[in-house]
Formats: structure tokens, sequence, C-alpha cells
């Protein structure tokens, strides 16, 4: 009997740990996400968090994307599409695509870098929760 509860010990925590592989990417990126911090290589980044910082992005299903700058409440809407396995998303405005590495997403962040001439900007979201 006591080995019998033991198994169920075990088993039980092997269940709930595990994590659930079917929500794909597109379902947990399809959310309202707010802009915390901006690094550039490492380092608090404060001169576009300035004017980026607590904007909400939401991406839609229909990959539509829409952004509200938080300072001003101005809106700026484009597109976004999920590229090589998932692993990049891709956004464009007016024209203008940029291309992120998505190096973390689960239920509640989100972390997207881009490398240029300057280093890497790593942006880090976490979503929201009233939706």
């Amino acid at each position: 009997m006591r080995n019998a509860k033991l198994l169920f010990l075990i088993l039980f925590y092997v269940l709930v740990s595990c994590e659930d592989t079917s929500v794909s990417k597109k379902d947990l990126l399809t959310k309202s996400w707010i802009l915390e911090e901006t690094t550039l290589n490492g380092e608090n980044y404060g001169q576009e968090t300035i004017y980026l910082k607590n904007s909400v992005y939401t991406f839609f299903n229909n990959k539509t994307l829409q952004i509200v700058i938080s300072q001003n409440q101005d809106i700026i809407n484009g597109t976004w599409q999920l590229i090589e396995n998932d692993s990049k998303l891709t956004i464009a405005f007016s024209g203008v695509m940029h291309e992120y590495k998505i190096e973390k997403i689960d239920n509640s962040n989100l972390w997207l870098s881009i490398n240029n001439s300057d280093g890497i900007y790593l942006y880090k979201y976490t979503k929201i929760l009233l939706e």
C-alpha cells in the first residue's frame, strides 16, 4: 500500500510539472503585451525606453499589430509574422520591416532581440492580464 501511494505521488508530480506543449507560439503571442524594459548590450537603454516603455503591443490572430504609445496614446498599426520555425518574429510598419529573434515566450513573458550596428537590443514585455 505504501508503494502504491508513493507511486501515485510521483505520477501526480510528473503530470502536474509537465509543460503543455500544445500551446503554439502564435497562441502565446496573440495577446496584449506591455514593454517593461529595453537593454542594449545588456545595459539598460533609457533613450528608446523613454518613448516605448509602458506602451501596449497587441498582436491579433489576423497577423495585425497595434501599438498604443503610453506617453501620448498615439496608435501605430502594422503587421506581424512568425518565421523560421517560429523562432523569429517580423514586424512591419509603413513599409519598414524589422526581424526579431524570439528569446523567450511563455504565458507571461515575451523577450525579443534585434542585432544592428549598435549591438544587441533586448525588449522585455509582460503580458497584460486583463484582456
